[in-house]
């Protein structure tokens, strides 16, 4: 494991900008194409923070997705941390991912 699941499977919404989850899915194309959607939301209100779609699933995608964030955040965050929770899947594993975030 990459990183230690601080939520433990408690996607309450308590407050803006305290959690936020990341995941990729399959995105089927009318021309049969298969495209990969990398999402941010913040689990209070649900809100899309960060979203990009490429044909490929990398953790290329996941950086850009995050420095999409980055570019976008305005919002303050909650003093004690902001927690993004990630479900350990290799695009958000691999070690120049792991070196960008930290």
């Amino acid at each position: 494991k990459a990183f230690e699941n601080k939520l433990k499977q408690n996607f309450t919404r308590d407050k803006v900008n305290w959690k936020w989850c990341t995941d990729c899915t399959w995105l089927f194309l009318e021309n049969h194409d298969v495209h990969y959607n990398c999402i941010i939301i913040d689990l209070h209100d649900r809100s899309v923070i960060a979203s990009i779609t490429d044909p490929s699933i990398t953790s290329d995608l996941v950086i850009r997705t995050l420095a999409l964030q980055k570019a976008l955040d305005s919002q303050p965050k909650i003093t004690g941390g902001l927690i993004l929770h990630i479900d350990q899947g290799s695009q958000f594993t691999e070690k120049h991912l792991l070196n960008s975030v930290n």
